[in-house]
């Protein structure tokens, strides 16, 4: 635009001075030399100050317009934003500030970058600009992978917009930027993985806001409790069946500590009461501000199926499911830990080898089931029969130390062992032999209350088959 300008204003002075001289020229026939020098110097003294003046307007558009482009460039490499200019004729695209280092080149296709867009993505880029060719749409805008000189792939946000057109409103000229979104997909994929992630919980998940109010939930949080989920938007964190007290104490808690893990009692969907774990957290920003908290709910009721059948299996004896000996030291040490008044009888089948190596160990196992059953009938409410191994058992009497009130026990089930069974086609007829003990007197151990025990056992043994004996220290 200055050349064009200046070109101009060189053609003008051209003129002015081939005028200038023609009329001088003229002039020398009717005038003398002083006459025409003074008519010179005027027409040069009137048309100097002008050209003066132009020429200092077309120096500062020219600074300007470096100071425009300067400030233009700034712009664009502050921003990151790579901008490009595509005839659409030639197929020439330029390119300003390309981070890609593709640089100005002529390049043939639509779009013109083609081999460098990844093969996934350039369906939709087509797609995008022959909508905009179309006059679909205001600007042409795509997301897509694009191929650097490295030969590495970037994400990339593409606008532009046709600027110029021929005399039949053909597309000629097309300009936009190209802008690096990697960093922001590769957020945003990280975002839609944790999103899916949260979505595929088994467990319930609840976010609320700083202030409690729920803000979204997971799609088991519905699975477990029911409804939808707009009926618990915005709604304050509550526990149902909980007054309000109790859960003011759980936000005091975790607002003080960051954190609190609860088991409560809540209804499912089918309003049947379960055994909830609520864990909850809290979730700050980069300024380590409190933003939300997250709260877990983990239905525990398998997990407390599977701890009772470890706790069967670790304490309950396989073959007459009464507690083992693991347990029976286990509850010993509790009752004389709290210096409760029981008695320990301890009982060892007469004989019963002969059963197993005669008719075998099924048949034994059978019949130790049969009397364990028959046996643990006879109990108090508060006592424990245990099988301590083998042909071994005992009873636990907590809360006594009537001497009647034991050997009377202790007969009923003496008499119980010795009523025969029928079994497989046997009458099978078993005698037992008991030792009695007392705690505190006869012992202030579990391990020296059963060692009483056994030597109170055999003297009843030695004694006569099926009796008992109380130990006396």
């Amino acid at each position: 635009m200055i050349k064009i300008t200046i070109i101009k204003l060189i053609l003008s002075l051209v003129l002015i001075a081939c005028s200038f001289s023609l009329y001088a020229f003229e002039l020398s026939f009717n005038y003398n030399s002083d006459t025409i020098l003074i008519l010179a110097s005027a027409v040069i003294a009137l048309a100097l100050p002008y050209l003066l003046f132009v020429i200092y307007k077309l120096r500062r558009s020219r600074r300007q317009l470096r100071l425009s482009e300067k400030r233009l460039k700034s712009t664009v490499e502050g921003s990151g934003d790579t901008l490009w200019d595509w005839n659409i004729k030639t197929g020439e695209v330029i390119r300003i500030n390309d981070k890609y280092m593709m640089n100005s080149t002529t390049l043939i296709g639509f779009p013109p970058n083609k081999s460098l867009i990844h093969p996934h993505d350039v369906v939709n880029v087509e797609h995008s600009l022959k909508k905009h060719f179309a006059e679909q749409t205001v600007f042409f805008e795509a997301t897509y992978r694009i191929k650097d000189t490295f030969g590495r792939w970037h994400w990339v946000l593409d606008r532009g917009k046709i600027i110029e057109k021929d005399a039949n409103l053909l597309p000629l000229r097309m300009t936009g930027t190209v802008r690096d979104i990697s960093q922001l997909k590769s957020t945003e994929e990280r975002l839609n993985l944790f999103a899916k992630c949260v979505e595929s919980l088994t467990d319930a998940l609840a976010i609320y806001d700083k202030n409690f109010k729920l803000v979204d939930i997971n799609p088991s949080f519905l699975t477990l409790f029911g409804g939808v989920r707009e009926q618990y938007l915005k709604k304050d964190f509550s526990l149902p069946g909980y007054d309000n007290v109790y859960v003011n104490n759980i936000i005091e808690v975790v607002r003080q500590t960051e954190h609190i893990q609860q088991e409560v009692k809540l209804r499912n969907s089918k309003r049947v009461l379960l055994p909830i774990e609520i864990s909850i957290d809290e979730i700050k920003n980069d300024q380590n501000q409190i933003t939300n908290y997250v709260i877990v709910y983990s239905d525990l009721t398998e997990r407390k199926k599977a701890e009772s059948q470890l706790h069967n299996l670790s304490n309950r004896d396989r073959t007459t499911s009464l507690p083992n000996r693991n347990l029976f030291f286990t509850d010993l040490h509790k009752l004389v830990k709290q210096h409760s008044h029981h008695a320990l009888l301890v009982f060892d089948l007469d004989n019963f080898k002969k059963i197993n190596d005669s008719l075998g160990h099924q048949l034994g196992d059978s019949l130790l089931a049969k009397l364990a059953m028959r046996l643990n009938k006879l109990t108090r409410e508060n006592d424990v029969f245990y099988r301590l191994g083998g042909d071994e058992f005992a009873l636990v009497m907590s809360d006594t130390n009537d001497i009647h009130l034991i050997t009377r026990m202790a007969k009923q089930f003496l008499a119980a062992i010795a009523t025969p069974f029928k079994m497989a086609g046997h009458e099978l007829a078993i005698t037992s032999s008991v030792g009695i003990v007392l705690f505190p007197e006869d012992g202030n151990t579990p391990e020296l209350l059963l060692k009483n025990a056994d030597i109170a056992m055999y003297h009843a043994k030695k004694k006569v088959i099926a009796t008992c004996f109380l130990m006396t220290l």
